[in-house]
């Protein structure tokens, strides 16, 4: 399988960029055509020698509904995009420290769909946020839930690529597959100041989500000032929520030490 995926990528027209390997399908080795990254690529005015039977010749070809199935549950995995493949972070293996209880019993309300549909996990570095996101989601993917995670600077350039490289369309269209999670994972938002472009794509992803009340979890380093800072007001007003009447995002601090020293 992986070797018709790598012909695929050979025998692409010059100024075509390779198909990301998540959306490969792993029954057949063709790729999934709802991924917008694989449309991008496929579809761009910037390729040379553009040929249109690329479409046709990229397409998944699982005939039968169990393969399809199959294909399906497995590119779920990996569009996931979660860290440590080989050394997966979850529940079991965290480790539970005085000051992250709350946070805890926080994420397993959102796996089990208890509770606001949005989460912002604060705290310093090294407390256990990102961990706890990751087994978060690996935990959703187990009940066969939809879920994407994005280290956030790496989300900004995927945004910022789509938006220099083709059209507002194409990224309208990656937003829009974002949208389609069944739970968004955001890791370290506020590591990096942003620039407009990045703050308002940020922007419109969160407060899409809230007004849809879909998964959401959020985790930064930063506090109300700091984000402010980093991110702007209106992006903070709605991560760092003061008013527990809105009921839209559960706003919990970690406040347990730095575990890597």
């Amino acid at each position: 399988m992986q070797g018709i995926g790598e012909t695929l990528r050979r025998i692409r027209p010059a100024g075509l960029e390779p198909l990301p390997n998540e959306s490969q399908c792993p029954e057949c080795g063709y790729f999934d055509l709802s991924q917008p990254d694989v449309q991008r690529s496929l579809t761009s005015r910037h390729t040379v020698h553009w040929d249109p039977t690329m479409i046709g010749m990229a397409r998944c070809r699982c005939q039968s509904r169990e393969a399809a199935l199959k294909a399906r549950g497995v590119l779920r995995h990996q569009q996931a995009n979660l860290p440590h493949p080989a050394h997966p972070k979850t529940f079991e293996n965290f480790q539970s420290r005085p000051g992250t209880e709350d946070a805890i019993k926080a994420c397993w309300q959102a796996v089990e769909r208890q509770g606001p549909r949005a989460l912002c996990l604060t705290g310093q570095p090294g407390c256990g946020k990102s961990h706890l996101l990751e087994a978060t989601g690996r935990a959703c993917l187990y009940r066969g839930r939809s879920v994407r995670y994005e280290f956030v600077p790496t989300l900004i350039d995927r945004l910022r690529h789509s938006h220099d490289d083709d059209s507002e369309q194409d990224v309208a269209e990656l937003m829009a597959w974002y949208d389609r999670m069944d739970i968004l994972l955001l890791d370290d938002v506020g590591s990096e100041r942003m620039t407009p472009f990045g703050v308002e794509k940020l922007t419109e992803l969160v407060n899409t989500r809230l007004i849809e009340e879909r998964g959401l979890i959020i985790t930064t380093n930063h506090n109300r000032e700091e984000l402010i800072d980093r991110v702007g007001p209106r992006l903070t007003s709605r991560m760092v929520q003061e008013n527990p009447d809105l009921g839209e995002m559960l706003v919990v601090r970690l406040t347990a030490t730095d575990y890597r020293r």
